[in-house]
């Protein structure tokens, strides 16, 4: 599970930069700059909303923010009398009555019409800057300060060459390619061969059973800098043959773990054999109870000693990661304990790598300067291990998941590492969780500030990612959702009234629609069988099974919620059934996957 999954793309800034911004007064922080940008673009736009969405259309720094580039330039230019169409009677109108939807649907429905392809970047990037006042308020100053500062620092390694102009434009160009109308509603079971299936963590689930565990993020909970304590998380290491048996009971068929460095070599050089046996022994297990084990490699934690040497930020990383990593795979390809190579793993060597560097710099393990050289890092482990382990089985599937943002800034991500490694790939792995519509666009507060559990769910959101990666890549790459869930607030119903099986059930119909429009969807795993420490916190509650670990930290025990038989029989089935119809409708503007979600939407 990550910490970001937010809704505003890199416009943001860049909106902010673009117009005047005389100075506010804020409190001497790292976010100090970008924090008075963003108030001031408020206050500016919030007197004239119309006039702000019009002027950012031709004004918006495109060159700025990818300087040197002839293309990006020449583009922009001629983009500029394009957005005179905007200037439209009925954006007028849609703006003047309220109508928000109206005026996205205006405005995009008037850029397809003037604007080339690679140009619609400009109109999502001031629709996005459009909609900042609407939820901005005085008290949420520091709240639009981070995430600035979280878009800026992402800004910073495309400024730093970590990608050119021109990967840039072509990510976009295919985010804004056009959308295959979707189908009516035709849905049929998943092949026999589907992965259904629960994603977990190392670090978030194991526990540290009484040891000291030193570790990157582990140091943040003993300096206090995180909500709650670690407790013993819910002692997935110790309690697997539960939580394995709890999995095979429900029918799936694959189960994704986290394979921790920091325990494996708790001192550089030396290896700890007996945890090593522990791990063989739930993939063992895994396989034993008819499920295909997910391995992640590296879920951002790593040993305290690698901190101590710099972490991401030094040249000994790679060859550290590497080395490591590499170790590991041997012992698992291991002729001596796997010798009928019976196991068959499916590999992800990082989870959520375009966030990776961000999450690191937000708890200070590296300097926004240092973010640059860490993409370039975290491209080059991928592609030696990958590498390697292909070596080791040239058949393995191996990948890296990504986290999809709505509101279009994945392009903006994808070229940061997944493009940059599409050749070193065998599967795309898909993180989706929130949603966003003009009217409820608020996902990115509620994350930062600890109440994820009142972000928009929009189930839809499914068959919108995995066609956005469908067309990315032409129908290369099978597409496997690695995660999807929903947190509630220490296991309370929902504000919203979503239940999580009523969540489950509508995601894995609209990923049946998805299969019967031609996507290669080959696998859905929720997060999680279990609740877990999401990072600082066990307020947020994920699991199938709700532990509740602040008030029973020895009992620990496993209580089933009614997404465990609704789960069940949707594996019997191979689905939800043709007659389904989902709980909520699709949003009939969803920024999920802009313009095409919301000019045209799905429909149950």
């Amino acid at each position: 599970m990550m910490l970001v999954k937010g809704l505003f793309t890199i416009s943001l800034l860049t909106a902010a930069q673009a117009l005047p911004a005389p100075p506010v007064p804020v409190a001497a922080n790292r976010q100090t700059a970008t924090l008075a940008g963003v108030s001031q673009f408020g206050k500016l736009v919030s007197s004239a909303r119309l006039a702000g969405l019009q002027s950012s259309l031709k004004a918006l720094p495109l060159v700025d923010f990818v300087p040197g580039s002839a293309q990006v330039a020449a583009a922009f230019k001629s983009s500029r009398s394009g957005a005179t169409a905007l200037d439209n009677s009925s954006l007028i109108d849609a703006e003047k009555s309220g109508n928000v939807i109206g005026v996205y649907k205006t405005a995009y429905a008037a850029a397809l019409t003037f604007l080339p392809v690679s140009q619609l970047i400009v109109v999502q990037f001031a629709l996005d800057a459009y909609l900042t006042p609407l939820f901005y308020v005085p008290p949420q100053e520091e709240l639009y300060g981070q995430i600035a500062f979280i878009l800026s620092t992402a800004t910073n390694s495309m400024l730093g060459g970590t990608v050119t102009a021109t990967t840039l434009l072509n990510s976009y160009q295919s985010f804004f390619g056009s959308m295959a109308t979707p189908s009516k509603g035709t849905i049929a079971p998943v092949p026999k061969d589907f992965y259904w299936g629960v994603s977990s963590s190392g670090y978030q689930s194991e526990g540290n059973q009484g040891q000291v565990i030193d570790s990157n993020f582990q140091r943040h909970v003993d300096r206090n800098e995180t909500d709650q304590p670690y407790y013993n998380a819910v002692n997935f290491f110790e309690r697997y043959p539960e939580d394995i048996g709890l999995a095979k009971d429900i029918g799936l068929t694959s189960y994704r773990i986290g394979i921790q460095w920091n325990r494996l070599e708790p001192k550089q050089g030396e290896y700890n054999l007996t945890a090593l046996a522990v791990y063989k022994d739930i993939l063992t297990s895994i396989r034993n109870a008819g499920m295909t084990p997910i391995i992640t490699l590296d879920h951002w934690t790593y040993p305290g000693w690698q901190l101590d040497l710099g972490g991401w930020a030094s040249n000994t990383m790679v060859t550290n990661w590497v080395k490591y990593n590499s170790w590991f795979v041997d012992a698992i390809y291991d002729p001596a304990w796997n010798a009928s190579s019976s196991l068959e793993p499916v590999w992800l060597t990082i989870n959520e790598a375009a966030l990776y560097p961000i999450i690191e710099e937000s708890l200070n393990d590296i300097l926004p300067s240092d973010v640059p050289q860490m993409y370039e890092r975290i491209v080059q482990v991928h592609r030696q291990i990958y590498d390697h382990i292909h070596a080791k089985k040239p058949n393995a599937m191996v990948s890296s998941n990504v986290a999809y943002i709505p509101s279009g800034a994945n392009p903006g991500f994808d070229a940061l590492f997944l493009d940059r490694v599409s050749d070193k790939i065998d599967y795309i792995g898909i993180d989706q969780y929130y949603g966003a519509t003009p009217e409820n666009n608020t996902a990115i507060i509620n994350v930062l500030s600890g109440t994820a559990y009142n972000a928009l769910i929009e189930p839809e959101g499914v068959y919108y990612v995995l066609d956005y990666y469908h067309r990315k890549f032409s129908g290369k790459f099978p597409l496997w959702i690695m995660e999807n869930g929903m947190p509630t607030e220490g296991g309370a119903l929902r504000a919203d009234g979503l239940t999580r099986e009523a969540l489950l059930q509508d995601s894995v119909y609209w990923l049946q629609r998805a299969l019967s429009d031609g996507m290669n969807v080959i696998g859905y795993h929720v997060w999680s069988l279990t609740d877990n420490y999401e990072l600082g916190t066990y307020v947020p509650r994920f699991g199938l099974y709700t532990v509740n670990v602040v008030d029973d930290p020895i009992h620990l025990i496993r209580h089933p919620t009614p997404a465990v038989p609704a789960y069940k029989a949707i594996t019997a089935a191979g689905g939800v059934p043709a007659s389904y119809k989902p709980s909520r409708g699709p949003d009939p503007c969803s920024l999920i996957n802009p313009p095409w979600s919301c000019i045209n939407p799905v429909t149950a």
